[in-house]
């Protein structure tokens, strides 16, 4: 479709829209919300690559207070700011040999611009069970793919490098030799921010949050998340023409900077930490574009989650840090990354499933789907999070495009979260 045929159909659903609120008509929303949401994935992913803090960042936040304003929805702009590391330049020097990894993981913001150490080679096949008996202490580790970075980011290791598979045997024979990695970049301050839009039906009651990120990372990001995003301004449209009636005060959030290290949601928690004691639920909706099964958090019971409602356990000094630049080249080595949080009470997961066997729509149950709501989760506050499987091939990377966006499930995913919303078990609480 092109630009120009895009853009007229975008007009036609606001010239729907705003004749239904004319005339006093209540259409049946689904009848043309897998449509408007595909349309609104497209227009997204033509934006090209989102990352937080971006031009194309900024742009896709222009198109959904566009949308939402005449929609009739009064939109909030929550500016907020990170600090990025920007790699230059990664050496690792063994004797006269020097040598530049394709992915360095590492800490930059506590590393100098030198790190030595001993080098530890592990084999690019290693299974996970021995990867998980490695002792890595202080090391650095010298791998190639497939090993799994987060099978080793929990043993303590200086920096763990991957190299290519010929790169990589050449290495094997220094290992136990101790070398010198040599880093070179600059720390920026980022600027980003998140999209608020409100419904509410009672002042200072309880509310229910439902929220979507904005930004991509390394292609155009039409399923991760234009999907969600989607999904998410036409659910904004639906509660807010009376086309489905929200049961208490409702937030539509875009978060931004989430493949960063779900900056913007931790930059909503501290911002909203004292209303949060109202929110009976957050429910997130990320990559739900895909064609196989649909999934939702809600294995992991209480893990992880604060007894204390809004309070972060994010350590301060990292919170606001990326975990990675729009490079790809590096990724942040630090406890952090491998933090999980549930908060999904059992009444929480019958209502969910309840929910799909009334739509008739199969739900597979999830655990630790890492994505915004987890901040939240961490945080004691009800959260959950749906997805669709079958585009992880195409996850970051060019070929994250609307052809491979299944409508049927956006919509699927909508009446999903509706029901839950309408139906929300308040005396099972």
């Amino acid at each position: 479709m092109s630009c120009f045929a895009r853009f007229v159909a975008f007009l036609m659903i606001f010239q729907s829209y705003c004749q239904a609120q004319t005339t006093g008509e209540v259409k049946d929303i689904w009848s043309e919300f897998k449509s408007n949401a595909l349309l609104h994935v497209q227009n997204l992913a033509a934006l090209g690559c989102r990352s937080g803090g971006s031009e194309n960042d900024a742009k896709a936040r222009a198109y959904v207070i566009k949308y939402l304003e005449k929609s009739g929805l009064t939109v909030e702009i929550e500016p907020f700011s990170f600090e990025m590391f920007m790699l230059e330049k990664a050496t690792l020097q063994v004797g006269a040999t020097q040598l530049e990894p394709e992915l360095i993981c590492f800490n930059p913001y506590l590393c100098s611009d030198q790190m030595t150490g001993e080098i530890m080679y592990i084999q690019p096949d290693l299974s996970r069970d021995a990867c998980a008996r490695l002792e890595i202490a202080d090391k650095i580790v010298v791998t190639a793919k497939p090993v799994s970075f987060l099978g080793l980011a929990a043993k303590k290791s200086r920096a763990i490098l991957y190299f290519d598979r010929k790169t990589l045997e050449s290495l094997k024979d220094q290992d136990g030799r101790f070398s010198n990695l040599i880093i070179r970049g600059r720390i920026d301050k980022i600027k980003s921010a998140n999209l608020i839009a409100s419904l509410n039906v009672k002042p200072m009651s309880s509310e229910i949050l439902l929220s979507a990120h904005l930004d991509s990372i390394k292609g155009p990001g039409a399923d991760d998340n234009g999907s969600g995003s989607a999904v998410l301004l036409e659910l904004c449209r639906s509660f807010r023409s009376a086309s489905i009636k929200p049961p208490c005060n409702l937030k539509f959030i875009f978060f931004g900077a989430e493949e960063l290290g779900l900056i913007g949601a931790k930059a909503y928690l501290e911002q909203h930490s004292q209303e949060l004691s109202r929110c009976e639920l957050l429910f997130n909706l990320d990559s739900i574009g895909g064609s196989e099964k649909i999934y939702l958090e809600m294995e992991g019971g209480l893990e992880g989650s604060s007894k204390e409602k809004g309070k972060s356990q994010f350590p301060e000094e990292i919170a606001f840090k990326s975990h990675s630049d729009y490079s790809g080249k590096w990724k942040l080595l630090h406890p952090i990354v491998l933090s999980v949080a549930s908060c999904v009470p059992l009444w929480l997961k019958e209502e969910i499933m309840n929910s799909g066997k009334e739509l008739g729509i199969e739900i597979t149950p999830s655990r630790f789907m890492g994505s915004d709501h987890l901040v939240f989760a961490q945080a004691g506050i009800c959260s959950t999070d749906i997805a669709a499987g079958g585009n992880q091939k195409f996850m970051h990377t060019a070929d994250d495009k609307p052809e491979n966006v299944n409508p049927d499930t956006l919509e699927k995913a909508g009446r999903i979260v509706a029901k839950v919303v309408t139906d929300f078990p308040w005396k099972k609480k």
